[in-house]
Formats: C-alpha cells, sequence, structure tokens
C-alpha cells in the first residue's frame, strides 16, 4: 500500500468520530438538540444573540453532548480561525493541520499520529462546558466589586461549589456535571440568564486559543516523533498519540505565550486580559492534579510549574516595566485560588 492509498490526515481525524462509543442515547441528544435551539431562539428575541450567529451558539452548547454535532462545528471553525490569527506569517503550516473535538477525556488536548505519519490535534470536547462554568465562577469573583460585576445574586461559596464541581468531573474524567448543589444550580452559569457573557466568552476563546497553540507548537519545534507514541483506546479504536518530554512541553507553552502576547506598553491592556486567562487555566489545571503523585512519573510537568515558565517567558517577551503591572492582574488571580482551596 503506497502512502497515497491511506486515509489523508483529515480523512484519518473523521473516522474517529464515527467509531467513538461515547455517544448518548438518539432520544436524549434529541432533546438537547431542541433545548439548545429553543435557549438561542429565545436568547435572539431578547436581543442579546445577533440572529447571524444563531449556529455558532447552538453549536456552543451542544459541543460537549453530541460529538458529532461538536466535531468540526462552527465554534470549533471559530477557535481555530482566531488562534491563526495570532501567527502572522505562519499560518500556511497550521492552518493544514486538521483539527476536531473528541469526547475523551484522558487529556485536554494532544496530537494524534496519522496512518501517513502526520499529525491532526484533538482537542476534548467537554473543555467548552467546563471552561464555561468554571470561568464564570472565577470571574463572578474576580470582579464582585467592580463596575464589570456578573452574577451578583450568588456568593463566592456558590460560586466555589460551582467550581469544585467542574474539578471533580476533571478529575475523574466525567462529562456529566451535579447540575445542582443544595440551593445553587450552575444552570446559573451556563443558562440562558448568564450567556453571552462576553467577559466570560472571551477568556475561554483566550484559554482555548493558548491549548490549541501549544499544540501548534509541538509541530513548530518537531516534536511529534513517529518513533515515540503511545496507544490510547478511542471508542472502537485505538490510536496513536504523541510522546512529548517535559522539555518539550515547556517550549511548546513558550511557543504559544510568545504569539499570544505582544510586545509594548501601548497593549497592556490586551495582555492583561490574555495574561488573566492563562493564568486561570494552569491554576484551573493544578486543581486537578494529584499532589501526591510524582511530577517525574506524569505526561507533564506540574501546572503550577508551567505557570511559572509562562511568567518568565512572559516578563522577558513583553518587558520588565510591563511585566510589573501584568503582576498586578495575575496575583490577583492566584490570590482569588487561594480563597478557592478554603472551600475545598
Amino acid at each position: 500500500m503506497t502512502k497515497n492509498d491511506l486515509p489523508t490526515d483529515q480523512q484519518y481525524l473523521k473516522t474517529l468520530i464515527r467509531d467513538l462509543s461515547l455517544r448518548l442515547p438518539k432520544a436524549i441528544v434529541s432533546q438537547q438538540e431542541k433545548r439548545a435551539s429553543e435557549s438561542v431562539d429565545e436568547l435572539i428575541m431578547k436581543g442579546r444573540i445577533d440572529p447571524k450567529d444563531r449556529q455558532y451558539y447552538i453549536d456552543f452548547n451542544l459541543a460537549h453532548i453530541n460529538p458529532e454535532t461538536a466535531f468540526q462545528g462552527s465554534a470549533l471553525t471559530s477557535l481555530k480561525s482566531r488562534t491563526l490569527a495570532y501567527l502572522a506569517g505562519e499560518e500556511a503550516v497550521f492552518e493544514v493541520v486538521p483539527v476536531g473535538m473528541l469526547s475523551i477525556p484522558e487529556m485536554n488536548a494532544f496530537a494524534i499520529r496519522t496512518p501517513r505519519g502526520g499529525a491532526a490535534i484533538a482537542l476534548y470536547s467537554g473543555l467548552w462546558l467546563f471552561l464555561k462554568i468554571a470561568f464564570y465562577a472565577l470571574l463572578a469573583i474576580m470582579y464582585r466589586k467592580t463596575e464589570y460585576s456578573i452574577g451578583a445574586h450568588h456568593s463566592n461559596e456558590t460560586y466555589a461549589a460551582n467550581l469544585y464541581s467542574v474539578v471533580n468531573a476533571m478529575k475523574s474524567g466525567s462529562i456529566i456535571i451535579m447540575t445542582t448543589t443544595g440551593e445553587h444550580s450552575i444552570a446559573d452559569c451556563v443558562g440562558d440568564g448568564a450567556w453571552p457573557e462576553q467577559m466570560v466568552a472571551q477568556n475561554i476563546q483566550y484559554a482555548l486559543s493558548f491549548i490549541l497553540l501549544h499544540e501548534f507548537g509541538h509541530i513548530h519545534h518537531g516534536h511529534l516523533d513517529i518513533n515515540l507514541t503511545r496507544r490510547m483506546s478511542a471508542g472502537k479504536r485505538d490510536v496513536d498519540i504523541y510522546l512529548t518530554s517535559h522539555k518539550q512541553e515547556f517550549e511548546a507553552d513558550e511557543f504559544a505565550v510568545r504569539r499570544i502576547l505582544l510586545k509594548g506598553e501601548r497593549n497592556l491592556v490586551h495582555n492583561v486580559l490574555h495574561m488573566t486567562s492563562i493564568t486561570m487555566l494552569f491554576l484551573l489545571f493544578d486543581l486537578c492534579e494529584d499532589d501526591n503523585f510524582p511530577e517525574t512519573l506524569g505526561t507533564h510537568p506540574k501546572s503550577k510549574r508551567r505557570l511559572e515558565r509562562v511568567y518568565t517567558v512572559c516578563k522577558d517577551w513583553c518587558g520588565e516595566s510591563t511585566w510589573m503591572q501584568l503582576q498586578e492582574a495575575t496575583g490577583y488571580v492566584e490570590a482569588v485560588f487561594e480563597i478557592l482551596k478554603k472551600h475545598k
């Protein structure tokens, strides 16, 4: 069999979604699809969503429910387009790399070795839902006493409970989150009254773009060694996942940070928004890690160590004066997480 007889990288990625067994019963999927459409139409009637964006928000709502809908819907297309915008002059290298969302909770994102020896990138579809709840909760706490306040009708304890529902789901590899915690409902974070919150939406996009850029960084640095893969179950078939070292993970993080952040003090607001999102992302992952599990045995360095390296890159890339101002924003995020740990 010649290389031309093998499926293309895009074709191979598409076969994975057909083979995945992690699908809900059709009756439940139909019900979710109906509710997603109705809730978006309600928001259009209220003037909170532009009618032209209707399908985008329907896809977004379905991303964690129906893998086939989420696989390469408009939400993912938009994410890839936004991410490529950070790669001015380098887009051609990465725009041909197929990206899909798969319901495999083992990792948040990973590069799959394709039959032709290339790479396809898969993002865990549950990330959309997890970040939507977690970031809403975090931003509600962070901005409670400012003009940007959201979700002020609940206490910090409420949002801490919601956040830890996400953490527990991520740690257990679950795609189902407890929808209520006593009197508190996660629907407050993701329901009609909460979405779309522009601030939450932006932070989710920044965080997901960082994750996708990190995977592009592995490709850029030539980390995807054809001889270094491991098998991972994906429904009815196994797939080869590229292995990387801790050193390579740091290099991929640096690739992402250097393309997201902009030099010059005039770009301070841009950098603050992006570094806030990146900091929230790493500290959320930190909550999901087992402190007793040796870092040397893990596929990735500990999230706290990765974040420290990101800060070092940021200081070098943006300049010390800009970094001093960024420290205030990132320090505040870290302080919020310290408060949250008391509710663990």
